[in-house]
C-alpha cells in the first residue's frame, strides 16, 4: 500500500488548491470526479490519476468507491464539498479508510442554519434576528417581523434562491417584487435582518475542540452588486480578538476536529454578526494556505491521527483575486441587471486592477495553468464566441433582406 496516497472526492474551486497543496507535501493525489459532469481538476498536472465515478446519489457509487479503494489503496479520503462530507462522514465507520472531515453530527448541525444559530445563542455569539418560513405568506410575515432590510436564503446550503446565495430586500415592496412566487425545490427559507458591512471569513483548524490556527480574511468585493454572492477580492487581516474568541467557543462547544470557516459581518461601527460555520475547506481558502496555514495538509494529518502543532505566525495584508468569478459576475450583471456601459467599464477596470494587485489567485497557478485556461475557454470565451457568431449571422441575414 502506498502510505502517501490521498483520494480527493469532489470537483470544486478549492479542489485545485487541495490537489496542489497535497502534491507539494509529497502525497500522491487521486481525484474523484463525477463522470456525468465536465471536470476541470482533471486538467491539473498535479493529479496523479482520476477516479471517474457515478453520481453520488446513484446506487452505483458505493460499489465504485469499493473498487477505487481496492485499486488505489488510499491512506486517507478527503471529501471536498458539503454533499461529499455529508455522505462520507455518515459512513465513516463502514469505509475502513480514515476520512478527512468533521464528524457527521457536526456536519449536520452546521448545515441546519436554525440549529447552528441556536448553538451560537447559547454561547452568547451575536447574530442578526432570523426566522424560518415554509410558504410565501409566512415568508412575507417573517420578513416584516425581522425588519428591513432583510436577506432571504435557502435553509439548505446546497441550494440557491433564484440562482443567488441570498436575496436582499430593502422594504416590503421590493420583497413583493423579487419574491412574487415560492422558489421551486425549497421546503423552507430563512430570513435574516441584513447588516451592512464587510464579510470576514475565519479559516481555522481544530482538534478535539482546541483551535490550532486561524487566518482572518476580509472580503473586499463579491460577484454581485448588492454584496451577496461569491467573494472575488479579499485580503488577510490581523485577527480580531472577538471573532477569534467566538470561533474558538464554537469549536470547543462542538468538540470540533477538522478544518472549517466561520463567517461574520462587521459593520462600519464595529458591530459584528455571526453568519455561519462551513465545516469544510472554503472555496477561496488558498489565501489561508499562502498566509501560512496549510489547511488541507492539516486535515489529512488529523485524519491520520498525527500530531499537529499549533500555527501562530501567519501573514496579514495578503491580497487575493478570483478573476474568473469576477468575469462571471460581470456577465451575470450585464445579462440580468441591465448594467450600463459606464458601470460595465468600471467593473472591467476593477477586475484588471484586482488581478494585478493580488499576490494570490484562487485557481490560476503559473506552474499548473491548464485548469484555469480550460475554465476560461469553456465558461467565458466559448459562450462569447457562439454569441458573436449568432449576432453575425443575424446581421448577415438582415443585410440580405
Amino acid at each position: 500500500m502506498n502510505r502517501r496516497t490521498v483520494l480527493v472526492v469532489g470537483d470544486y474551486r478549492q479542489t485545485l488548491t487541495i490537489v496542489r497543496s497535497l502534491t507539494g507535501a509529497g502525497y500522491r493525489v487521486i481525484a474523484g470526479v463525477d463522470r456525468s459532469k465536465t471536470t476541470h481538476v482533471s486538467q491539473s498536472r498535479r493529479v496523479a490519476e482520476l477516479w471517474p465515478h457515478p453520481p453520488m446519489q446513484s446506487d452505483g457509487f458505493a460499489g465504485s468507491l469499493t473498487d477505487a479503494i481496492e485499486h488505489f489503496a488510499p491512506t486517507v479520503i478527503l471529501p471536498v464539498g458539503d454533499k461529499e462530507i455529508s455522505w462520507f462522514s455518515q459512513r465513516a465507520g463502514d469505509i475502513g479508510i480514515p476520512i478527512a472531515s468533521v464528524s457527521h453530527a457536526v456536519a449536520s448541525l452546521c448545515q441546519e442554519k436554525p440549529a447552528l444559530l441556536a448553538a451560537a445563542d447559547m454561547l452568547g455569539i451575536p447574530h442578526s434576528t432570523s426566522s424560518v418560513a415554509s410558504d410565501l405568506s409566512a415568508l412575507g410575515d417573517a420578513a416584516d417581523d425581522v425588519g428591513y432590510p432583510c436577506i432571504i436564503k435557502s435553509n439548505d446550503p446546497l441550494r440557491r434562491v433564484f440562482g443567488s446565495k441570498g436575496t436582499v430586500c430593502a422594504d416590503r415592496s421590493e420583497f413583493e417584487r423579487r419574491l412574487s412566487r415560492w422558489p421551486e425545490g425549497h421546503e423552507s427559507l430563512i430570513v435574516q435582518k441584513f447588516l451592512d458591512g464587510a464579510r470576514h471569513n475565519l479559516y481555522f483548524a481544530a482538534h478535539e475542540g482546541e483551535v490550532l490556527g486561524i487566518v482572518e480574511v476580509e472580503i473586499l468585493r463579491t460577484d454581485r452588486l448588492d454584496g451577496t454572492g461569491y467573494a472575488v477580492d479579499g485580503r488577510t487581516v490581523d485577527l480580531r480578538p472577538d471573532l477569534a474568541e467566538q470561533t474558538r467557543a464554537l469549536a470547543k462547544d462542538l468538540d470540533y476536529t477538522g478544518v472549517g470557516c466561520t463567517q461574520f459581518i462587521v459593520s462600519p461601527s464595529g458591530e459584528t454578526s455571526f453568519l455561519e460555520l462551513n465545516p469544510r475547506l472554503g472555496a477561496n481558502y488558498v489565501v489561508a494556505d499562502a498566509a501560512g496555514l496549510p489547511l488541507a495538509r492539516i486535515a489529512v494529518d488529523l485524519a491520520r491521527g498525527r500530531t499537529v502543532d499549533a500555527v501562530h505566525d501567519t501573514r496579514s495584508g495578503l491580497r487575493y483575486a478570483w478573476t474568473i468569478g469576477d468575469l462571471y459576475g460581470l456577465r451575470h450583471s450585464i445579462t440580468h441587471s441591465g448594467l450600463s456601459p459606464g458601470d460595465t467599464l468600471r467593473w472591467m477596470v476593477r477586475i484588471l486592477t484586482t488581478a494585478l494587485r493580488a499576490r494570490v489567485h484562487v485557481t490560476l497557478a503559473s506552474t499548473d495553468p491548464l485548469p484555469s485556461l480550460s475554465l476560461f475557454w469553456r465558461d467565458l470565451l466559448q459562450p462569447l464566441y457562439h454569441e458573436v457568431k449568432r449576432w453575425a449571422l443575424r446581421v448577415t441575414h438582415l443585410s440580405r433582406r
